[in-house]
């Protein structure tokens, strides 16, 4: 999967209060959205500028006058994370100007779970990138007294300078389900995605609830969008997940009782099926948990 990093190379997300040096690469998101600034070669391999060409936007959080410039600027780069020698950084917008990015030769492209994974190291860095863009932008304010958050110089967080409250990256453990069934295997097709008329897209996934642990997540899930109990339910493996946040946690569970289903989620689910090992479509492309069991099961290995 696509946070298996090649090369042995290792993530750290020790936060670090340091300036961007050469090889280093920066993450920078659309203001309010997830376009990224990069290039596209031919085969779907991603760039990514180099962190020291936005040197300018650099801000030693420890200098009491950095959001008052950063603001002048429209805002600052921040430290995100190293793989292996690379350090990672993305940026945090300020005020109402919006800086112009043409000096790295770049352009805003969409980037999500559709993008090939090329390289798999920048994709993943992306990908988590894009996780802590979103937190760092969406916290410029204070949710207790309404303040100021600023970007904290020795730990990863933002802090009021109002009232001092602090605020931390959240993660949302979710699950994805694999249930199988006398060499079947449940999966369903979400109402986002009704127009692809093969129903076999998908595995049955949810967050896991406040007061909830995994197991109790999975039975109510599997029963929220396919009226049916399960059993035997057993840990496969997990995926950090940074398009949504997510911790994603692969279970494998048997069916529990009778298969037939009676989908209860018609809001959300457009179809659940119990899909023959095969006759189902493997679009696994390296990046996903859920379509990484998918194939497994295909292949008879999960």
């Amino acid at each position: 999967m696509i946070h298996e990093l090649s090369n042995n190379e290792i993530f750290s997300n020790e936060y670090r209060n340091i300036a961007p040096k050469a090889g280093d690469l920066a993450a920078v998101f659309e203001k309010n959205g997830r376009n990224l600034l990069m290039r596209l070669d031919a085969e779907g391999a991603m760039s990514l500028p180099e962190a020291v060409l936005f040197a300018d936007y650099w801000f030693d959080p420890q200098d009491a006058e950095a959001d008052q410039k950063a603001a002048e600027k429209g805002g600052r780069l921040v430290y995100l994370f190293t793989i292996g020698e690379t350090g990672y950084y993305s940026f945090l917008y300020m005020g109402e100007k919006v800086p112009d990015f043409a000096f790295t030769g770049m352009t805003f492209l969409p980037f999500g779970f559709e993008n090939e994974p090329l390289p798999k190291n920048i994709y993943f860095g992306a990908e988590t990138a894009f996780q802590l863009s979103s937190w760092y932008n969406g916290n410029r304010f204070c949710g207790r007294c309404g303040g100021h958050m600023s970007v904290h110089p020795g730990m990863r967080c933002v802090r009021c300078t109002s009232c001092g409250n602090m605020d931390f990256p959240r993660v949302m453990p979710a699950v994805t389900i694999a249930v199988e069934h006398e060499d079947r295997l449940l999966m369903i097709r979400y109402k986002p995605r009704e127009e692809d008329g093969y129903a076999g897209t998908s595995l049955i996934a949810g967050f896991i609830e406040v007061g909830e642990t995994i197991e109790d997540a999975v039975r109510r899930e599997v029963m929220e969008e396919a009226g049916i109990k399960v059993t035997n339910i057993r840990y496969y493996k997990s995926q950090p997940w940074g398009f949504a946040s997510n911790l994603m946690i692969g279970v494998i569970c048997d069916l529990d009782g009778s298969d037939e289903i009676a989908v209860h989620d018609t809001n959300e689910v457009a179809e659940a099926v119990w899909i023959p090992r095969e006759e189902i479509r493997v679009h696994d492309n390296g990046v996903s948990l859920t379509f990484e069991m998918i194939a497994r099961f295909k292949e008879g290995a999960l």
